[in-house]
């Protein structure tokens, strides 16, 4: 896991806001918002996911954009 894919997950689960989200009154917005840039980041460097884009024939924003959520709920399901 990337650090800052863990230091968000760890805040999230912990419920400590940053001093600027708490400061803005939006820190669930914010912190789903760095969580989903997180995840994205790391499906763009994924070679799996690469070779899938490239085998499909789309580019890697299309990709993201058709595996976005099925991504996120890999990453931050709580189920084992």
């Amino acid at each position: 896991m990337e650090k800052g894919l863990l230091a968000n997950w760890l805040r999230i689960q912990k419920l400590q806001p940053s001093k600027a989200a708490s400061e803005s009154g939006d820190y669930w917005l914010d912190a789903v918002a760095e969580a989903e840039e997180d995840a994205k980041t790391m499906f763009m460097k994924d070679p799996n996911m690469i070779d899938v884009a490239r085998m499909e024939g789309v580019d890697m924003e299309t990709l993201w954009q058709q595996e976005k959520e099925e991504y996120l709920n890999l990453i931050y399901d709580p189920k084992p």
